[in-house]
């Protein structure tokens, strides 16, 4: 019942490129929109993501091993290491890398050729330049491998070079082994921790073993060192347009989404723009509301997109507030569809989510969506600030 309602209720699906429900949902509704998701930079080791998600993600990211043998498709700190995001642990891939953007669009084009009930793809993170906080040291973490550490007195403890990072979103802890074999046991295990540059053993070592002894520790690393190199930062713009020119030639008469916040640079590359953060975005608590100029900013995204015939998305949500009520929710929904409503074109859909309890674990919808208002009347105008 609840599958039946989704296929019926909502134009546009965004999934993962390997869905064994695709067709049923066509089946139910033929006008049924469906684009599988693939990030322009985002590639991760399947063993280390989500793990309630392992087996999507397996199939999300099958092409790893052809990924990791290609070091010159990665983005590097100053030493050579992986950069790796700190929120979602993600490897991040440089888009100026002739050889990525090659492997990226032929991965789309061939998963694609596979699915045939798919429509086309969705690209995630199509920045044009580097986000806030991006070139910042900050944002960035990488894989220290094998670092050589010495055993504390009490026999349990190790002082690491950098600050240990275990993110929410990564399942991958520190590894503390007696040699550089990756086979090897892992004394870290279940009941390991850290804190700071400290790691605490979580299994007992053999007797043999005493303070003062080398051991080699495999972790997450921060360090105000690891951030990204000026030279890729500025061939960022110019190889991230030439990514989504190469996919769209690759997957030829299918479609293109992509989400980006730089609609008017983009315009022209894709088939359909997301706006992921439109006026309210999903962690922005009910009682918060942007400046007049950056509403507008993204009102006029609409405007981008439709003018151009491309097929516009708006993604909109809020966070409660301890105590925040459904029907507060709901004002920031219809705020949302009100905004969205001024520049809705003949192929724009709206979406809005609570994500309180997460993202996009859940599905929202109100009835006030089934009301067909038609298209605006004529282009809006800003009256007064």
């Amino acid at each position: 019942e609840s599958f039946e309602f989704l296929a019926g209720n909502f134009d546009i699906a965004d999934i993962g490129l390997f869905d064994p429900y695709v067709k049923s949902a066509k089946d139910l509704n033929p006008n049924l929109l469906v684009v599988g998701y693939r990030s322009a930079i985002d590639m991760h080791r399947p063993a280390e993501v989500w793990e309630d998600n392992y087996n999507a993600y397996d199939k999300n990211y099958k092409d790893w091993p052809t990924v990791n043998a290609n070091d010159d498709w990665f983005l590097h700190d100053e030493a050579g290491d992986r950069l790796r995001e700190n929120s979602y642990n993600a490897y991040v891939m440089n888009p100026a890398s002739a050889g990525w953007r090659a492997h990226n669009a032929e991965y789309m084009a061939q998963s694609l050729l596979g699915l045939p009930q798919y429509d086309g793809v969705f690209v995630d993170n199509c920045f044009y330049t580097m986000p806030v906080g991006f070139a910042d040291s900050s944002h960035w973490h990488v894989t220290i491998k094998n670092e050589q550490c010495v055993l504390g007195d009490d026999r349990a403890t190790l002082i690491t070079q950098h600050d240990v990072l275990i993110t929410p979103y990564c399942s991958e802890k520190p590894k503390v082994r007696l040699s550089e074999n990756e086979l090897d046991q892992d004394y870290y295990g279940n009941g390991g921790s850290c804190s700071g540059k400290t790691i605490t053993l979580g299994v007992a070592l053999p007797p043999e073993v005493q303070p003062g002894a080398t051991l080699y520790v495999t972790y997450d690393a921060l360090d105000d060192s690891f951030k990204m190199k000026q030279e890729d930062i500025d061939s960022w713009p110019e190889g991230m347009i030439l990514m989504l020119k190469e996919i769209k030639t690759k997957i030829k008469d299918k479609l293109l989404f992509i989400n980006t916040q730089d609609p008017a640079i983009f315009v022209d590359y894709a088939d359909g723009l997301m706006d992921e953060h439109f006026v309210h975005a999903d962690w922005e608590t009910e009682d918060y509301f942007r400046p007049l100029s950056d509403w507008k900013l993204h009102v006029d995204n609409i405007s981008v997109a439709t003018s151009k015939g491309k097929i516009f998305l708006a993604q909109c949500g809020t966070k409660r507030s301890p105590g925040a009520t459904d029907e507060a929710v709901k004002k920031v929904m219809m705020y949302c569809l009100a905004s969205y409503l001024l520049g809705k074109g003949d192929i724009s859909s709206f979406y809005f989510l609570d994500g309180t309890n997460g993202t996009y674990n859940h599905v929202d919808y109100y009835p006030e969506w089934d009301i067909d208002l038609g298209l605006p009347l004529t282009t809006y105008d800003l009256l007064a600030e």
